[in-house]
């Protein structure tokens, strides 16, 4: 799997969990600031009924037979109860506010609900002031699905524009590997200019395969040039034999067993030099000083060395059968294959 997608995988897996968290954790704050501000709300409706009552005291407030006070307004969303109690609770003097179902008029309704108890007249009640919730749930409802729309959305943007800075980052790097070692065929082809990068890790790699490669091609250097030598060392010795031989056969006063021997020779000294001038091929063919335009028959090829052969085995009771049931051709091969390395 390539980096960039690797980078873009990542990117993405971690927004993603970013959304989870964030969308476990917005529910619970929306419904805490919701509630906070209903709260406040609550209070502030507690203290203006409570202000009223001080200064009007409950005649301003028409109470039942049983001292009890219900007042809703027509959505039922809001209401105030007052009602006596018989016991002084503990808590006497503080308030305490929890969600509430209360029935109204056969229909049940979820409130968030402020009650205290207070004195008036020597009598003890108990005020309840509420505020319905289904406008509140609703709202939390739509901000919490806009909000992770909004999140959704952020996440698709960011996951485009960090794919294509990756893009953008990795192109020094996808230019090295294509450059420098996916399309180097051979050291001697290398170029070894720097690749243009603002990222330290590059070109620091840049730097060090240029150096590499600079090192493999004076090493592939020295070993062609060694071999050349080598090869022009044997070769010049060969050839002053051969010349030697080839004048001593030319003497009318050697005797022919020994012309025949020399006549041997002189083969064993024609194989040598194709040896020596297959190395001078290898060591060119590894230099990618040949080109892969020509074609072999392997045929042919075989039946030049079985001619060669030939002289070996004479003599020696050994038999080589030579047998095609199809023709081969090798296509685009290297011209001193076809000819000379299967000669030796």
């Amino acid at each position: 799997m390539k980096i960039q997608v690797k980078l873009s995988l990542y990117n993405a897996i971690s927004k993603v969990v970013i959304i989870l968290v964030i969308g476990a954790i917005i529910p619970v704050l929306i419904q805490k600031v919701a509630y906070n501000h209903l709260d406040k709300r609550l209070e502030a409706r507690l203290e203006k009924t409570m202000r009223m009552v001080a200064v009007g005291g409950l005649d301003e407030i028409t109470l039942d037979q049983d001292c009890s006070f219900d007042s809703y307004n027509i959505f039922k969303e809001e209401f105030v109860s007052i009602t006596p109690l018989a016991i002084l609770p503990p808590d006497f003097g503080k308030y305490h506010i929890e969600n509430a179902e209360r029935k109204i008029d056969e229909e049940t309704v979820k409130h968030r609900v402020l009650t205290q108890a207070f004195v008036y007249d020597n009598q003890l009640y108990s005020i309840a002031i509420g505020e319905g919730l289904s406008a509140y749930d609703q709202l939390n409802i739509t901000i919490r699905k806009f909000t992770i729309w909004i999140m959704v959305a952020v996440v698709v943007i960011s996951i485009f524009f960090d794919l294509l800075f990756a893009r953008l980052l990795l192109r020094p790097f996808n230019k090295i590997v294509n450059e420098k070692l996916r399309d180097v065929q051979h050291p001697s082809t290398f170029d070894p200019h720097p690749v243009k990068t603002t990222t330290t890790e590059f070109s620091h790699l840049d730097k060090s395969i240029n150096e590499m490669m600079v090192k493999i091609r004076e090493t592939f250097e020295t070993e062609r040039q060694f071999i050349m030598n080598v090869s022009h060392e044997i070769l010049t010795p060969i050839s002053i034999l051969k010349n030697r031989i080839e004048n001593m056969i030319s003497d009318p006063g050697i005797p022919d067993s020994v012309v025949e021997r020399m006549v041997d020779s002189q083969k064993t000294l024609s194989r040598l030099t194709k040896v020596v001038r297959n190395l001078l091929y290898i060591s060119r063919i590894e230099n990618a000083q040949y080109l892969k335009n020509e074609s072999a028959d392997l045929q042919m090829i075989v039946q030049e060395i079985f001619e060669e052969l030939e002289e070996l085995t004479q003599g020696k009771g050994i038999t080589v059968i030579n047998e095609w049931k199809d023709e081969f051709v090798l296509l685009h091969a290297i011209y001193p294959l076809s000819i000379h390395s299967f000669s030796i």
